[in-house]
């Protein structure tokens, strides 16, 4: 006895089951894509290593010396007034940005803050201590998170350079006003030297003198 041919699929059905398949295929090439583009962005130690030794050599070429320092957002916010209190450093306006000598030298440019409202740092220190200077950044918009922090050092001139990142998609920072504690390591500085550190900001710097003994 032969078998009656089996029924051919309804056509609603054979469209159905193919826009479900080259959906399933879109979303995992989408998200290996992603996946590849974020372990480059996250994970370039070589490239991140040669452009670090790029930026220090053109700092040394220029003359200056190119410290990374420590940077930090202190959980206590009343550090920023004990500091204040402890520390007697003179605190003046500067000019607005980084100086000339040093932005020809850094590309991409920074995201400073645009301005700095409080400062707390030492008028003296000995030069094989670290150095801490801590002081409140204003930010332009709520979409940027702290950085890198760079040093650049020249004769009896310091410039502090406040690097802030951008944040992505939809997220935002707390607060437009963030506090910063900046360590210099210790034995960078030359005893018997009194430098002139200025704080670098889009707006308005800040400037003060420091004597290392």
């Amino acid at each position: 006895m032969s078998h009656p041919a089996p029924r051919p699929w309804p056509t609603k059905w054979v469209a159905l089951a193919i826009a479900i398949s080259l959906a399933a295929y879109t979303i995992f090439t989408l998200a290996t894509l992603e996946n590849r583009k974020t372990a480059r962005q996250t994970h370039e130690p070589w490239a991140e290593a040669q452009a670090r030794a790029e930026k220090v050599h053109r700092a040394e070429t220029a003359g200056y010396k190119l410290i990374t320092a420590t940077t930090e957002r202190p959980s206590d916010p009343a550090i920023m007034d004990e500091a204040i209190s402890k520390f007697r450093a003179s605190i003046t306006p500067a000019p607005a940005g980084i100086p000339v000598e040093i932005s020809i030298l850094i590309s991409p440019q920074p995201r400073l803050p645009d301005s700095i409202n409080k400062i707390a740092a030492p008028a003296t220190i000995a030069s094989k201590d670290p150095c801490q200077i801590l002081y409140t950044c204003q930010l332009p918009d709520d979409q940027k998170l702290l950085g890198d922090t760079s040093v650049y050092i020249k004769d009896n001139d310091i410039v502090i350079i406040t690097h802030f990142n951008t944040l992505d998609g939809d997220l935002r920072a707390r607060a437009r006003e963030t506090t910063v504690l900046l360590t210099i390591p210790g034995g960078v500085l030359t005893s018997g030297r009194t430098y002139t550190i200025t704080l670098a900001a889009r707006a308005e710097s800040r400037r003060w003198t420091m004597l290392a003994h």
